[in-house]
């Protein structure tokens, strides 16, 4: 009974591991004659090819069962991160302020009270990630994921056509400025 639970330990192999083995398992069988005796195991490869084939095939198998759920979790993955930089074009009016305002002093992440409702909801939306351990609860980190940040940049004058308009931008200065306390 251990000698199954050591082999049935393969089938739990990361997918990387598995490629291994199957490559392993193909070289033994498609290598060339005078390759593999130079090598040195054409006498175990002509003795042992039946097995060596079928555990090849088992081994390819188990690869594929791991590789389509891997494939799947990171198309999942690519389809949120689709999804949240789509919701970058629908923020309210307070939701954008905040995101201005990183923009405009290039910073990615933004301190903020923990009860903020456009913060709030750019958390809920993905678009910004609450810091963990303890803190303030007045004036809690919240980052903006590399990725959303970099597709920011990218097309900061499509998303914030406000930064690059002088009066507007004018105002909004006025209106972060720590003086008024608006902000």
């Amino acid at each position: 009974m251990k000698s199954l639970e050591s082999y049935l330990k393969v089938i739990q192999l990361k997918p990387r591991f598995l490629f291994g083995l199957l490559a392993f398992g193909l070289i033994m069988i498609l290598f060339p004659d005078d390759l593999a005796t130079k090598f040195g195991f054409q006498k175990l490869r002509a003795d042992y090819r039946g097995w060596i084939g079928i555990g090849t095939i088992a081994v390819f198998c188990m690869w594929l069962m791991q590789l389509i759920p891997a494939i799947n979790r990171k198309y999942k993955g690519w389809q949120a991160k689709k999804t949240v930089l789509a919701r970058l074009y629908t923020l309210s009016e307070y939701e954008r302020d905040d995101l201005l305002h990183c923009i405009y002093k290039n910073q990615q992440t933004i301190n903020a009270s923990m009860i903020d409702g456009s913060v709030h909801g750019l958390t809920t939306k993905g678009i910004l990630v609450m810091g963990t351990g303890t803190g303030n609860r007045m004036s809690w980190p919240y980052t903006i994921p590399d990725y959303i940040w970099n597709h920011i940049q990218k097309n900061k004058e499509e998303l914030f056509p406000e930064l690059f308009d002088d009066a507007i931008l004018k105002e909004l200065q006025r209106k972060w400025d720590p003086k008024n306390k608006l902000w």
